[in-house]
């Protein structure tokens, strides 16, 4: 249990590049149209909505007094969210971070009825107070490395990119992470913004309709009777997961990050905190 708390609160990697360095790089660029689906047949029909476009006051990012901001306000509309899309939003402040120990986003988006980890999100959504300019320099900056961090725990054969959402429920700007390895082995991180989008509710109903391989969102082949339930935690080199195995709870499950090798052939599960095994994994 020692090796594995170490392994958790073992820090990230992150740039030391300013993330307004990174934002204003972000932002010379073109902006780009992300392609999503339609979703003109789905409803997310809450008061809150209303509230929340329309209030004469201008919302923060956390709750002021007796004033909700815009965080504990989202997490009001994911009860009335569509039920029947093939993925869905979390609200993560009180779950392991799938970017690392060191950066905690408001919202993931991740497929339905699969737990909320790394492997299985496709998008990170930030809220940025309303009334200021929330795709400032610093704000895209922070962005780009939310992205980077998350790309960097996962394996590059299995996910180059992820998209990230600025909010402030009024609009929406999405921007494009991509992280890959270049010939001499190091990162090569790029990024693409969108424009301002104005309709925030059917931009997040058109992610939540996509289809899981647009983002290249799958769980790893653990075999027949190994099934993931959750994030302990991440570290350097390897995520703690905990998982069932023939219906049985596993302590943990220890999977190597990007910076591993990978594919990789076999990993250590813990069987009621005393026993180690070796799964096979594809």
């Amino acid at each position: 249990m020692a090796n594995l708390k170490a392994q958790i609160n073992r820090p990230s990697v992150i740039s030391t590049t300013t993330l307004q360095e990174l934002g204003g790089q972000a932002k010379q660029k073109p902006r780009v149209e992300v392609p999503l689906p339609q979703a003109d047949t789905l409803a997310w029909e809450s008061p809150v909505w209303t509230h929340v476009t329309n209030s004469s006051v201008q919302l923060s990012e956390a709750d002021k007094g007796q004033q909700k901001g815009l965080q504990s306000l989202f997490g009001d509309l994911l009860p009335t969210a569509p039920i029947s899309t093939p993925f869905v939003f979390h609200d993560v402040h009180s779950r392991p971070s799938v970017c690392g120990n060191d950066m905690k986003p408001d919202v993931v988006m991740g497929l339905r009825d699969k737990p909320c980890i790394p492997l299985t999100t496709a998008a990170i959504i930030d809220f940025k107070r309303q009334g200021k300019c929330y795709d400032n320099d610093e704000n895209v900056g922070k962005a780009i490395t939310y992205g980077r961090v998350f790309l960097q725990q996962l394996p590059r054969t299995l996910r180059k990119m992820v998209l990230v959402g600025l909010t402030d429920l009024l609009t929406i700007t999405l921007v494009l992470v991509r992280l890959d390895s270049n010939a001499q082995g190091t990162e090569d991180l790029s990024f693409e913004m969108s424009a301002c989008l104005p309709d925030v509710k059917r931009v997040l109903l058109q992610l939540l309709v996509c289809e899981p391989q647009r983002w290249f969102v799958k769980l790893p082949d653990l075999g027949p009777n190994i099934q993931i339930v959750g994030l302990l935690g991440s570290g350097a080199t390897s995520h703690v997961y905990e998982a069932s195995q023939g219906g049985q709870q596993v302590t943990s499950i220890v999977m190597p990050c990007a910076s591993a090798d990978w594919p990789f052939q076999t990993t250590s599960i813990a069987v009621n905190s005393a026993q180690t095994q070796d799964v096979n994994c594809k």
